[in-house]
């Protein structure tokens, strides 16, 4: 952040700039062309920054510059990032911070979403994969329509507790997408004879991060085993809360500081993911308030009524956050993202802008011929004569089926 040394500020406020800052800022952000990046040249009420941890910082770089592994043909595999980590522990964040990172050195990364509660780049109750290539910054509700989706499984609901089987056949979709996508990638690019370093490899490999839900306990867990020996990792970074863990060393008697990885990868045929532990980063630990404050020469003319020029100056405060932010209000926002983005075409996607004028209750409805529609309820088990009182005033998803129902039975799927 640049602080400007002439910077002057209203009486009324401790903290607001002149227009000038505006121009600069709109001007750092052409310039540097990088979708979703605001510069800011000037403190803000309630801004919040960042803290990283150093482990955090380690692991990134570590991703970062990691010779790649080779399969028994001396081809490069692609590296398949696993985050698990319990609700709140800063797992999405570290999640957008790896992604960044990775585009940074590989171009291209592939992003498979799992939380159906707190989706990353689609709306809540989806599963899907999409290809990145471009940073995600901000909350997802600032980038939903950042990637169209390469392939999307949904489910309508925010958790899969209801319907597990239809949760992990997803996962096991999705997978396979990412595999075909790159042993087609693999068949079309051509390969030299004199690659030495691992460096030269990097452009033949996409790699895929796979955000996890925090459900990590009974059939949560089971499900979490599931996506683990499905999309084989090859990187496991699991996070955990240091304190929490001595706690239940202790209670069960163990002296030791170690950590359990919630998945025994003994037990899955497969390759040996490389497991690396970082500390969990709640809001309240992650965050810290920049404000600015008077210089003692601004008090002290405050208190005499004279005229004093001095900049107040920035500092951090932990005791002053802004609210944070809940699952369902996460949720809420991003659908309020997804349904008033105005540009959800693909050639807009890099830079996101939405249309707050027109209410959706006031918006041009999309007509479908009922000959032309399947319904389906999911998990409800409601009778077919009641399917209209369900889908009025319902948020529904729009799904391309593939092959028609069985003929014979209009509630059974061929696909």
């Amino acid at each position: 952040m640049a602080m400007d040394t002439d910077a002057t500020y209203d009486s009324d406020s401790e903290m607001m700039p002149v227009d000038e800052y505006a121009v600069t800022e709109q001007e750092l952000q052409a310039a540097i062309g990088v979708p979703g990046f605001y510069p800011i040249s000037h403190i803000t009420p309630d801004m919040q920054l960042l803290q990283v941890p150093q482990d955090w910082m380690d692991t990134l770089d570590l991703a970062s510059k990691a010779p790649l592994q080779l399969d028994d043909g001396f081809e490069p595999i692609s590296p398949v990032y696993v985050m698990a980590g319990a609700q709140g522990q800063g797992k999405s964040t570290f999640t957008r911070q790896l992604i960044n990172r990775l585009l940074g050195r590989f171009g291209r990364v592939f992003y498979m979403e799992t939380d159906i509660g707190q989706s990353e780049l689609s709306p809540p109750g989806a599963l899907s994969l999409a290809m990145l290539s471009q940073p995600l910054l901000g909350p997802p509700f600032t980038h939903m329509s950042q990637a169209e989706p390469l392939h999307a499984v949904y489910m309508g609901v925010v958790s899969p507790k209801n319907d597990p089987d239809r949760y992990v056949k997803a996962i096991g979709r999705l997978t396979s997408v990412y595999r075909d996508h790159m042993a087609g990638e693999r068949a079309q690019q051509v390969v030299t004879k004199d690659r030495k370093s691992a460096e030269s490899l990097d452009h033949l490999v996409v790699p895929l991060v796979v955000n996890t839900q925090g459900w990590l306990k009974g059939l949560g867990l089971d499900l979490h085993y599931s996506l683990c020996e499905t999309v084989q990792p090859t990187n496991y970074i699991q996070l955990h809360d240091a304190a929490a863990t001595q706690q239940e060393n202790q209670l069960i008697g163990d002296s030791g500081n170690g950590v359990v990885p919630f998945i025994d990868f003994s037990s899955i045929s497969g390759r040996d993911p490389r497991l690396t532990w970082i500390s969990a980063m709640s809001y309240d630990r992650a965050t810290l308030a920049l404000r600015a404050t008077p210089t003692a020469a601004t008090t002290s003319a405050a208190a005499t009524g004279s005229v004093d020029d001095s900049e107040p100056q920035p500092i951090l405060d932990a005791s002053r956050k802004g609210p944070k932010l809940m699952a369902r209000d996460m949720r809420d926002l991003s659908l309020i993202s997804h349904f008033y983005a105005s540009n959800n075409n693909v050639q807009q996607l890099d830079s996101p802008q939405w249309d707050m004028h027109q209410p959706l209750a006031s918006q041009t409805p999309l007509v479908i011929p009922w000959k032309d529609l399947v319904v389906w309820l999911g998990e409800e088990d409601i009778p077919a004569s009641q399917f209209l009182r369900t889908l009025n005033g319902t948020l529904v998803g729009l799904v391309c089926v593939s092959k028609a129902p069985n003929s014979t039975n209009a509630h059974t799927w061929t696909d």
